[in-house]
């Protein structure tokens, strides 16, 4: 009886849920409000259709027309509270709120309910060229979030991580109390709200600084030029795949020729035909490819790679290379520990150190080819 029990209360929950999906469904081909949130600028009137709110309405049109007007969401939220205006539940604005607004397409007059769309089921309360303007400005500042960062060019982006999380160190900015910018990194572990990693930020000139002019101590010497060079020489050697090219050349060849043996024993078939035509067409390709990877190997010998080297060399020296160009040739990454910068350049094993209070002494907000080479060590 208990099971049969359980069995039909299943059942009647069931069919109930359906009945109520019935008929939020029949509300919503009504256009009616199937209760929730009702949004801002909106009431819900005896019939249950949606009306225009007279009290709400005026600030939403103002909302999407200053916003269009190229005004900040945060600036109109902090001019209408000024003025002291307040939503119709007597809460102050919040940015949260009205960004909603800002994309919700039922302002347009569209009656939205899961998959029903019916357009001009709702009261239209913004003009449809003010509403595709803010939803371009929405989608510029998407893709351009933090404008007072954006202005800075972080160098070190995607290439510094924090040395005790591993996480990448990411480019922020703040204001000071007097109202000054500042930019630094900060480990990403740091930003979430566990803040699972308690690595400080580090200054964004003072790091760039330090990487750069690892760069120019270590990288640009003649030494290192040669072993570079080297380096790329053998790597370029390396991927060489002639020789199995060639192999398998010689393996397809060897295929051939016993068809045509076959073929002077008098052993012909259309079978024979197709398979020696896919044979030589494999042999072409395989000749093809050898010669381009052989023209490769060619293109490139390790005096081009130094002459190139000694032309960048140059070009810093008379200060003629920008140091974003002097990174991403060089520098593979930066690790930020408490007391030490490990940093790590492209094709070399080498790993460089750098104590970080060594350095706080030796640089005061001035280039460090100015206050000395600070105290280095390689591991």
């Amino acid at each position: 009886m208990e099971s049969l029990m359980e069995g039909m209360a299943e059942y009647y929950s069931v069919e109930l849920a359906q009945k109520v999906r019935r008929g939020e469904r029949e509300n919503a081909l009504k256009c009616m409000s199937n209760g929730g949130t009702i949004p801002l600028g909106y009431r819900v009137g005896k019939n249950k259709h949606f009306e225009i709110d007279e009290a709400a309405a005026p600030i939403v049109k103002e909302l999407f027309q200053r916003f269009a007007d190229g005004e900040t969401l945060q600036e109109i939220i902090d001019s209408l509270n000024k003025r002291g205006v307040m939503l119709p539940n007597r809460k102050t604005i919040s940015y949260q709120s009205f960004h909603r607004v800002l994309r919700n397409r039922k302002y347009l007059g569209e009656y939205h309910y899961m998959d029903i769309v019916i357009p001009g089921g709702m009261p239209k309360i913004i003009e449809e060229d003010v509403f595709q303007r803010v939803q371009e400005r929405i989608a510029v500042n998407r893709k351009t979030p933090a404008k007072a960062c954006a202005k800075t060019n972080y160098l070190l982006s995607g290439k510094v991580f924090c040395g005790s999380c591993l996480a990448p160190m990411r480019g922020e900015c703040g204001r000071g109390r007097h109202g000054n910018t500042y930019y630094y990194y900060k480990c990403a572990n740091n930003k979430k709200k566990e803040k699972t990693c308690k690595r400080k930020a580090l200054k964004k000139d003072f790091l760039e600084m330090l990487v750069v002019h690892i760069v120019k101590d270590k990288v640009l010497k003649q030494e290192m030029i040669d072993r570079i060079a080297q380096s790329m020489i053998t790597y370029q050697q390396m991927q060489d795949t002639t020789s199995s090219l060639e192999k398998q050349l010689h393996q397809i060849e060897k295929k051939i020729n016993n068809i045509l043996k076959a073929i002077e024993e008098g052993i012909f078939t259309p079978s024979t035909k197709e398979r020696l035509q896919e044979l030589e067409e494999q042999k072409q390709t395989l000749q093809d490819s050898i010669q381009h990877e052989k023209l490769k190997l060619c293109s490139i010998t390790q005096e081009d790679i130094i002459s190139y080297l000694m032309e960048i060399q140059r070009k810093v020296k008379n200060h003629e290379l920008t140091d974003k160009k002097l990174i991403d040739l060089f520098v593979q990454a930066v690790y930020v520990h408490d007391k030490h910068i490990v940093v790590i350049m492209n094709g070399s094993p080498m790993k460089y150190t750098y104590d970080i209070e060594e350095l706080q002494k030796k640089v005061n907000g001035s280039n460090l080819e100015h206050n000395g080479s600070p105290k280095t060590r390689s591991v």
